[in-house]
């Protein structure tokens, strides 16, 4: 079971069980639950691959309802589209509800749209890859700035 979503919330974004039974290869009328469970954690673990990207996961929602349920609908957005899927019954009105969860998802990675919350969640690091593996600019003549520890100098004589 995911974070956010449970398996009767996603059952109850469809007709009846038996339709949620059929996507799931269930071979009676009730869903099958590792089927559902499995989805669910695909879907908050992609959600999460864009929220990383800015914010520390899994995202606590505990006292922010608000937050709790804007991921819940997004996640059950994508599992609904996912197991759908399974069973080729995409239609146009689900792809587009599927294309805007995934244009909030984006929007979040990139900033341009915060996270409804209370009290933001915590940030991830920034994390430059020229701060980490530096920028070249160094002068190999001094020692102080130069602190490699292979440099062409050292490695002539291999």
């Amino acid at each position: 079971m995911g974070y956010h979503v449970t398996t009767d919330q996603l059952i109850a974004r469809f007709e009846s069980e038996a339709a949620v039974a059929h996507l799931t290869d269930a071979s009676f009328d009730s869903a099958d639950t590792d089927v559902l469970n499995a989805i669910i954690n695909e879907s908050e673990g992609f959600v999460y691959s864009y929220l990383a990207r800015r914010y520390k996961t899994p995202v606590i929602t505990v006292g922010d309802p608000q937050l709790e349920y804007v991921l819940e609908g997004i996640v059950l957005d994508i599992a609904q589209y996912r197991l759908l899927a399974r069973g080729n019954n995409i239609t146009d009105a689900k792809q587009q509800v599927y294309d805007h969860a995934l244009k909030w998802c984006e929007g979040v990675a990139d900033g341009s749209i915060p996270l409804p919350a209370e009290a933001q969640p915590d940030p991830t690091e920034v994390r430059s890859p020229v701060a980490s593996w530096g920028s070249g600019d160094f002068d190999e003549d001094n020692d102080s700035t130069n602190r490699r520890i292979f440099t062409r100098d050292s490695l002539s004589n291999l």
